[in-house]
């Protein structure tokens, strides 16, 4: 018998790669082979009235692929939908609830404008969302097939002209070099000749073509990835336009990248500095604890989860930590000197079900801000372990 499965997820409207505003939420509940689905819209009043396609997201490579759900209903910026269906075999599609990466709304009027919900550490925004599931072995989701078709097309269309102009080329060349006015005999003797010397010369040049056109290869795999990285980076200043300080921007000497050679010893020497007692000097301290134990405390904000070791950079997309942080406008990092363990913190007040929602999202721990038996609606911190 299937497990009991239950969460919540927020959903977000987006506007290209840049997350705007919180818009509602998205519910999940398995009970053995049944799976209900609740998704509910609010605070989009700018939106016209009317309808949009709801899809559930499997995501597979650069592509995020969406069985849709069904159609939901806005009106005056509110909508709502209730879907039923099975939980090993969404909508008729081989996609299973644990495949399910997160939620995408599709809003007609405009392409670049959406909502979204993602779990597990997606980031929804950089993927290209198509419709339809494609499996190996199986159908191809009509998108994704069309795409696919365009660039094999235009790999032969591309194969075809190199080889006719290949082709005309050597003809060009063999009749500009062919003997004029010789005995027929020896005519025929110089054109084997020729043909000889032409096809080794050919041959010469396609094994150069060949390691030229891996070369070529090379290259362009490099200049696309970093390419996408130049993308990322512009991507993610778009999403927070507060000036910030950026740790690869410290090492940049004349304007360089920091991948240069010359720089990257001393962008590994400025990796290491951030100690607990770097945190200290550049960030606020403050005391929100009435506790006996013995605790620094400083207030940061979600774009400061760079400065934490990678393993930790995806929690700059968790969905509670952002949640909190639009509630309270800031989130804590502190260090239990008793243990020597640092601990991440979102504002809150303890309810069980909200601690059952902090915990699906990695906070499971509910420290009180003051000393009191702890009940409902005692102000605190959902906290969770993380390393320096």
């Amino acid at each position: 018998m299937s497990e009991f499965r239950k969460f919540m997820s927020y959903i977000y409207c987006y506007q290209g790669t840049v997350k705007m505003k919180n818009t509602g939420f998205a519910k999940m509940e398995a009970r053995e082979e049944e799976l209900r689905m609740q998704v509910s819209i609010k605070g989009m009043q700018l939106l016209p009235t009317g309808n949009c396609k709801v899809y559930v997201c499997v995501e597979s490579g650069k592509y995020l692929q969406g069985i849709c759900l069904g159609e939901m209903a806005l009106n005056g910026g509110l909508g709502e939908l209730n879907i039923t269906t099975r939980r090993n075999a969404i909508m008729g599609e081989q996609v299973t609830l644990e495949e399910i990466c997160g939620i995408y709304i599709k809003i007609k009027e405009n392409q670049s404008v959406y909502m979204a919900s993602a779990w597990n550490n997606v980031q929804m925004q950089y993927l290209e969302f198509v419709e339809g599931i494609r499996r190996e072995g199986g159908n191809t989701s009509p998108q994704i097939q069309k795409e696919e078709d365009k660039e094999e097309n235009n790999r032969k269309n591309t194969e075809v002209n190199e080889s006719e102009h290949m082709v005309k080329e050597e003809e060009t060349e063999l009749a500009s070099m062919a003997p004029q006015n010789l005995p027929m005999e020896e005519k025929e003797t110089e054109d084997i000749k020729l043909q000889n010397k032409e096809y080794q010369q050919v041959t010469s040049n396609n094994k150069a073509n060949i390691s030229n056109m891996s070369n070529i290869i090379e290259i362009k795999q490099v200049t696309d990835i970093e390419f996408q990285d130049d993308a990322r980076k512009e991507e993610v200043i778009l999403q927070d336009p507060e000036p910030q300080e950026d740790l690869q921007a410290q090492c940049v000497l004349g304007g360089e990248s920091p991948k240069d050679v010359d720089n990257c010893k001393k962008w590994e020497e400025h990796c290491e500095k951030h100690t607990w007692k770097d945190w200290l000097c550049n960030y606020k301290n403050i005391h929100p604890f009435e506790c006996s134990g013995r605790v620094e405390v400083i207030r940061i904000e979600p774009r400061d989860m760079e400065r934490l070791p990678q393993e930790c950079w995806g929690l700059s997309n968790n969905s509670f930590l952002l949640h909190g942080y639009c509630s309270y406008r800031y989130i804590i990092l502190y260090k239990n000197l008793d243990n020597e363990k640092v601990y991440l913190g979102v504002p809150g007040m303890y309810h069980p079900r909200e601690k059952m929602i902090a915990g699906m999202f990695g906070f499971t721990e509910f420290v009180m801000a003051r000393k009191a038996p702890l009940r409902q609606g005692e102000f605190g911190y959902y906290v969770r372990e993380v390393c320096l």
